[in-house]
């Protein structure tokens, strides 16, 4: 969405230096290239948007949890 790190780095209030290791590593936990520098700006790579993607999929299942959760204990505690 930014194009390269700083940016990123500032939105995240971390240093862009910890952004850069972060990515470094997620990059060898999935074991292929996530990002691709042309000239000054990055730019996800296919694998880089499939991962987006899945970790939007996570969010939204991970959303909806809490909202069942949330449910059942509101359930739980008008039966207490």
């Amino acid at each position: 969405r930014h194009s390269g790190y700083t940016r990123a780095a500032a939105e995240l209030h971390l240093a862009q230096p910890t952004v850069s290791v972060q990515i470094k590593k997620l990059t060898e936990t999935v074991g292929t290239p996530l990002l691709e520098l042309t000239g000054r700006q990055v730019r996800p790579t296919a694998a880089g948007y499939a991962l987006h993607e899945a970790c939007l999929d996570l969010f939204a299942r991970l959303s909806t949890l809490e909202d069942v959760l949330d449910g059942l204990r509101a359930e739980k505690d008008l039966r207490q």
